[in-house]
């Protein structure tokens, strides 16, 4: 048997530093077992999803409820950044966004959503050497400054990615580096996308 109680104090305990975020590894650490193939450790899961201290994510990642979704996305693809209307609208540039909704920036091929009642994380896929370039580590995770996040809006909606908002009339350009976001544009070879940028800008 196993003291059920003395599980929920160690998943509350280790929640505070993880953001409340928890992938399989992270869960056979707290709970001192090998294996996740492990019978014992499928029974707590069980338990801790059934009495709500754990919610289930995605395959293999686990959540309490005061989660980060930030320190989630990055958990999730590591190779990931936060970008477009996240920063935009943390920054003010835009209007407020969705709750629990993250648009991240992954140099992994292929553009993938995971969604449910919980939360939103939507990865866009890039080239590497276009995620070197403005983009901060903040605490767990990596964000876009603001710059670097309007390019990567326009970068995606040039490529036909929908965004709630006007790209045209609803972002704030006067509170951009429009000196940065023409050095950035120098990572890029498509012209037609530099001249694109450098029209919104105006």
């Amino acid at each position: 048997m196993f003291n059920v109680i003395k599980i929920i104090e160690d998943i509350n305990k280790y929640s505070i530093q993880m953001g409340g975020v928890f992938d399989k590894n992270d869960l056979l650490l707290c709970l001192n077992l090998s294996t996740a193939n492990d019978d014992k450790f499928k029974r707590i899961i069980k338990i801790l999803l059934k009495e709500k201290i754990l919610f289930r994510f995605c395959r293999g990642f686990y959540i309490t409820k005061n989660y980060n979704i930030e320190i989630l996305s990055s958990k999730i693809d590591s190779t990931s950044y936060i970008s477009c209307e996240t920063i935009l609208a943390k920054k003010c540039i835009i209007g407020p966004t969705r709750n629990n909704y993250i648009t991240a920036i992954s140099t992994k091929p292929r553009k993938r959503e995971y969604s449910n009642d919980i939360g939103t994380i939507k990865y866009l896929s890039i080239k590497k050497e276009l995620s070197l370039f403005g983009v901060e580590t903040a605490g767990n995770y990596k964000v876009a400054n603001p710059e670097k996040a309007f390019i990567d809006t326009l970068y995606f909606y040039n490529k036909g990615c929908k965004f709630n908002f006007n790209i045209y009339e609803d972002i704030n350009i006067e509170l951009l580096n429009k000196k940065l976001i023409l050095e950035y544009l120098k990572n890029y070879k498509n012209s037609k996308f530099k001249t694109f940028v450098k029209g919104i800008l105006k």
